[in-house]
């Protein structure tokens, strides 16, 4: 299976990196969350159903938590297709109506 990193997800997680690089003034604590994103989300080619069903998202719609971010995807039959990385403690809910 492979995975398909939507242009609105590679953005977040590019505004996640600038986020933590100009909080923490520290570009390796930026390379790292970043980095544990990328192979968490890279692994959904080996173990799709790793993270929970998010129905109320959308039909066919999960999620992972990933440190302070969560993940949110859908598997079709050969791909698995990140939505979009959001910060854990937003309301994915509001945000897919």
């Amino acid at each position: 299976m492979r995975v398909h990193v939507t242009r609105n997800a590679k953005r977040q997680v590019d505004e996640i990196w600038l986020y933590l690089a100009e909080l923490s003034q520290n570009l390796e604590s930026a390379d790292s969350v970043t980095c544990e994103l990328d192979e968490r989300i890279q692994g959904l080619a080996r173990n799709p159903l790793i993270g929970r069903s998010r129905e109320d998202l959308g039909e066919g719609f999960r999620s992972l938590q990933v440190g302070l971010h969560v993940v949110v995807y859908k598997v079709g039959r050969k791909t698995v297709s990140i939505i979009g990385v959001f910060r854990h403690t937003q309301n994915l809910p509001t945000l897919f109506q």
